[in-house]
């Protein structure tokens, strides 16, 4: 259900960049709150979903609010001001990547389609891709840069027990 507010006014692409330009002039005061709390939200961790419900919109219009230009030049301000820019950090890379250890380890239960078709939640380790999380985990924290050509080495003990523990299948 969508709040009468969430449906911003129409502005002519001729008059957008005056329309841009005078915001930034005046303190964006064409920008509703709500839409100042997404923007301020979003640029956090960059979740669109999460910015929209926490600013009080609904999850679904979440990349709509992104392509308002409006919207869309007061992400790029407070950008500026923070000092960010508007590709994706390194520091937001390293932290996808360190997210991704549980599920692919085998820490947390993700869903899963039996031989017979049937959905389950249960614990499964990807080896591979875990390896390939930690080698580019490495490489953005440069881990192995210290000047010798010698290529890393990893060597990873798995309980299998640990990861089996309570699954009933």
């Amino acid at each position: 259900m969508a709040d009468s507010d969430d449906n911003q006014q129409i502005i002519p692409i001729d008059d957008t960049q005056n329309v841009i330009e005078r915001n930034k002039l005046d303190g964006w005061v064409d920008l509703d709150s709500k839409r100042k709390a997404f923007a301020m939200r979003y640029i956090i961790d960059y979740d669109h979903r999460t910015a929209a419900e926490e600013s009080g919109f609904s999850p679904n219009i979440a990349m709509s609010l992104l392509r308002e230009p409006l919207t869309a030049a007061f992400i790029s301000e407070l950008q500026k001001e923070k000092g960010l820019s508007n590709i994706v950090t390194s520091d937001f890379i390293k932290t996808q990547f360190v997210n991704l250890i549980p599920y692919l380890s085998g820490q947390i239960e993700v869903p899963i389609v039996t031989g017979s078709g049937e959905q389950i939640e249960a614990r499964k380790f990807y080896p591979g891709e875990l390896v390939n999380v930690l080698k580019e985990l490495a490489k953005s924290t440069k881990f192995y840069e210290d000047g010798s050509s010698d290529k890393g080495v990893t060597n990873i003990q798995i309980n299998m027990g640990d990861l089996v523990g309570d699954i009933n299948v």
